[in-house]
């Protein structure tokens, strides 16, 4: 009811309007970071929504992340961008991966370094994988070993969307997680590198499961 009572006060409905290919594809920022007035305007005169100043600064930091990996952000990623930035959340994040890198090449195992925070603290891990979500979800096992959740979380269905046919094409990923008890959560992760995607789409399930 929550989520039925926010799209419809935000008027979320709007950004899924029809609109061309070509308008999908529409770079609306680039290069230097823009201010919340700007980004206000932006959202205001693209898709007609009026959001209050927090929101707005929290979709601000998700843009400065794609400007910063050299993507310019066109007019399908700030809808991403919104409607992850506008679903319903979890109060307080139980995991959140800090920081990670990832080695990998077409004949080695991948290798991954994390750091996470968990419960408010910071805790590393260094692990291989088969690819290199799996290296880094490896990693943060072994960052704590003692939590036995991650463990008992199994992960169903995975899916990755792309809107368009470009090779810095945004990636959406969708991650359904369940526990030992049968309980099922969607996780969902946005971002113009889809290892970033997939690790924001596992932590938003894992803290969903933690509730």
């Amino acid at each position: 009811i929550r989520e039925v009572d926010r799209f419809l006060r935000f008027k979320l409905y709007k950004l899924r309007t029809g609109v061309s290919a070509k308008e999908r594809e529409h770079i609306i920022i680039s290069g230097k970071t823009i201010s919340v007035k700007e980004l206000y305007n932006i959202l205001k005169n693209q898709f007609d929504l009026r959001l209050p100043s927090m929101y707005v600064k929290d979709m601000l930091r998700e843009v400065d992340i794609f400007l910063k990996k050299g993507k310019p952000v066109t007019r399908i990623d700030l809808q991403h961008i919104a409607e992850d930035t506008l679903k319903e959340r979890v109060a307080r994040k139980i995991l959140e991966f800090v920081d990670f890198r990832v080695e990998t090449s077409r004949n080695e195992r991948p290798k991954a370094a994390v750091v996470v925070r968990y419960k408010r603290r910071k805790y590393q891990g260094n692990a291989e994988g088969v690819g290199p979500f799996d290296a880094i979800i490896n990693a943060f096992k072994k960052a704590i070993p003692e939590m036995p959740s991650p463990h008992n979380f199994e992960l169903t269905d995975y899916t990755v969307e792309i809107d368009t046919p470009r090779t810095d094409a945004t990636v959406k990923v969708t991650m359904t997680m369940q526990d030992e008890k049968g309980n099922k959560v969607i996780g969902t992760g946005t971002s113009p590198d889809s290892i970033v995607a997939s690790v924001l789409a596992y932590e938003e399930a894992f803290n969903l499961l933690c509730i």
